[in-house]
């Protein structure tokens, strides 16, 4: 096996690891940092983590930014202020594990996002993937018996959980068609940094009228890990793995999360992992398999 394929896999890995943990961030911090709070002290210290590399082109390439500013807004709001502020809505409820076996039907709902967008044609082999996809879904929040959604429905937590992975899906379709002439490390930025923006004024209102953050060792250490770690760090990783593996054999990496979160969960939260967790995640990554054939 060749050093760079073998180099991207092990950051392929790394990414992958960083992002579940992200799952138990979003559980262990809870009774700690608010949702809004910690999505919006997440983003800002990840901004300050890339403005070195990213503030010199982001004003070299201003005009470009404003110029296609109604698109970056767009990817900004779905990947930045709305996707992980949801996670950690639904982290306050939802399990880690479940909530990244939840997040591993996203690749299913990109193809239904590139529909809706697009109208890319969605094929009788995508069609099934999609349900099977979404089968395994309901068996999972059903505990297994996916008869019962029918009189008791989904848990908020596990429908805050399919918004998420809903909004990160119809982000990473959009993010296909970002300003080729934009530098990756100005875009980046500019997305950060527009979707912090909303994120102040609720975090303003959270702390007066719900609940203030806890400023204490376990907040500042987690904040940093959100921060530094499940954003720029994962975010280099994740780069390099496709640098050298390609999208999709890093895809397949990527669909492991489950199994690293719930690794980590047993670890690091003492949450318990039954076969439905494993059934679960069979039915949903074979619907995914089929669905991008």
């Amino acid at each position: 096996m060749q050093r760079s394929v073998v180099f991207g896999l092990l950051a392929a890995m790394t990414a992958v690891a960083i992002w579940g943990g992200n799952f138990i961030a979003s559980r262990y911090l809870s009774s700690h940092v608010p949702p809004i709070g910690l999505a919006f002290f997440r983003w800002s210290v990840g901004f300050l983590v890339l403005a070195p590399f990213a503030l010199r082109p982001m004003i070299r390439q201003r005009r470009v930014i404003f110029r296609n500013f109604p698109m970056i807004a767009l990817t900004a709001f779905l990947g930045v202020t709305s996707f992980n502020t949801l996670i950690y809505f639904a982290g306050a409820t939802t399990a880690a594990v479940k909530m990244a076996l939840i997040a591993a039907l996203i690749p299913a709902l990109m193809i239904v996002s590139d529909r809706v967008l697009f109208g890319t044609p969605i094929t009788g082999r995508k069609l099934a993937g999609l349900i099977v996809a979404f089968l395994g879904v309901a068996f999972l929040v059903s505990g297994g018996d996916p008869v019962s959604l029918l009189h008791q429905g989904f848990a908020l937590g596990d429908l805050l959980m399919l918004g998420a992975s809903a909004s990160f899906a119809f982000y990473s379709t959009l993010l296909k068609y970002r300003p080729k002439e934009l530098d990756p490390n100005a875009h980046l930025g500019a997305m950060f940094l527009i979707g912090i923006m909303p994120l102040f004024p609720a975090y303003l209102w959270e702390s007066a009228y719900v609940r203030p953050v806890v400023w204490d060792a376990t907040t500042i250490y987690g904040i940093a890990y959100v921060g530094i770690v499940a954003s720029a760090v994962a975010y280099f990783c994740w780069n390099i793995a496709v640098r050298d593996l390609g999208s999709t054999r890093s895809a397949m990496v990527y669909y492991t999360i489950p199994l690293a979160t719930a690794f980590e969960a047993v670890l690091i939260l003492g949450e318990a992992i039954t076969p439905v967790h494993g059934i679960s995640f069979a039915i949903i990554i074979g619907g995914i398999v089929l669905a991008r054939k």
